[in-house]
């Protein structure tokens, strides 16, 4: 019987496997055992030599690459996280969903430093369509940032005023974006997991369509600064440029509610509805008629001098939205969802697109159907 470490380490920390205290803890019992049934097979045919001390000298080794992989992922205090706790304030995560968490994700462990701060690539989930990752941001130095205080409330979230307006808040002055994908779409924001540490969070969150398993995307962000909602100024954190290019290498989780289906809409008639559902996020498109929503929406948007789909996402909110689960429980996604209407002139048609990101992760298997006002529509094998 032939016990290779080589084989015991690729086959264990290969493809991103986490090296919890517990997984480490395996491997060097996993070791030892080897090298205690190699002993056993050496001694049977009397070929023994300095035993103990190959065992020792093998099993430090081992720990030595623990110590190095343990580094990946590491979060500003050091401490190596699961994905699932990677992700908890985006998607919260319970006993039961966090081994599901945990595989739809991986570590990136990329940074790049410029003017004094540091951005970290941390870890990615995505579904095979939206996907997120969490970025550490935090001084080279090692300080907090000063900031900080001013910025974020106690539980890490953007301080909003009475007037709903966060009175300073953290943007780049630039963001480019590059991937295989024509419908791409995406969101960031920044908030800050654990006060009592010197880094602060930032949160990309993207959509691409047709994109293929291992097909790359690209961001670049350029200069980070604090802006100040009541001088409307910016003032800046560093400047530079911090490009990160990864693969999107995650199985399509998707399941379809929604395929070619006619429903109505608010007030409309969408044609050729689609829909899918994975664990993290839902995801809309339909067909409807520019002409029946100038009609309905554009004038009611106009008589209230707002740029629509105000009027629209109203009555869609009205009308309600649900992805229904197994437990009887109903995730609305009819309120602060992603809404957007494109039209083309040309054609004479729109496409009104709805997405929403999940706050917890979601086993596909206990999503029973997608509910549009008293429409129901059951998830397809």
């Amino acid at each position: 019987m032939k016990y290779d470490l080589d084989t015991l380490l690729k086959t264990t920390y290969h493809n991103g496997e986490l090296p919890t205290d517990h997984l480490n803890q395996t491997v060097l019992h996993s070791v030892e055992e080897c090298e205690r049934m190699r002993q056993v097979e050496s001694k049977n045919k009397k070929e023994v030599r300095n035993g103990s001390g190959r065992k020792l000298a093998r099993v430090a080794v081992v720990a030595m690459l623990i110590g190095s992989i343990g580094y990946i992922g590491a979060s500003a205090a050091g401490y190596v996280k699961p994905i699932s706790e990677v992700f908890q304030s985006i998607f919260h995560s319970n006993e039961e969903t966090a081994e599901l968490a945990d595989s739809m994700g991986h570590f990136v462990g990329l940074s790049q430093t410029n003017d004094g701060v540091k951005i970290t690539a941390d870890a990615m989930i995505g579904d095979g369509q939206t996907y997120a990752v969490v970025f550490n941001i935090e001084k080279e130095d090692g300080t907090a940032f000063d900031f900080a205080n001013a910025v974020f409330d106690e539980d890490g979230t953007l301080k909003i005023n009475s007037e709903g307006i966060a009175e300073k808040s953290i943007a780049f002055q630039a963001i480019d974006e590059k991937v295989s994908s024509e419908n791409y779409s995406s969101l960031i924001y920044f908030y800050d997991e654990d006060s009592k540490d010197s880094a602060i969070q930032m949160v990309s969150i993207f959509d691409c369509e047709n994109v293929e398993k291992g097909d790359s995307l690209t961001q670049k962000f350029t200069d980070l600064a604090l802006y100040d909602a009541e001088k409307d100024d910016y003032s800046m954190i560093a400047k530079g440029t911090w490009e990160f290019k990864y693969s999107l290498n995650f199985d399509d989780t998707q399941v379809v509610a929604l395929e070619k289906q006619n429903v109505t809409l608010g007030s409309l008639s969408a044609t050729q509805g689609n829909c899918r559902v994975s664990p993290i996020a839902c995801i809309m498109k339909f067909v409807i008629s520019k002409a029946e929503y100038d009609t309905n929406y554009k004038e009611k948007d106009e008589a209230e001098d707002i740029i629509g789909p105000f009027a629209f996402r109203r009555d869609v909110e009205n009308q309600g939205i649900y992805v229904n689960l197994s437990n009887g429980e109903k995730i609305e996604i009819s309120k602060e969802e992603d809404l957007q209407c494109e039209f083309d002139d040309e054609t004479g048609f729109g496409e009104v697109t709805i997405k929403k990101v999940f706050n917890k992760v979601i086993p596909v298997e206990n999503i029973e159907s997608v509910s549009i006002g008293n429409q129901n529509f059951s998830i397809k094998d």
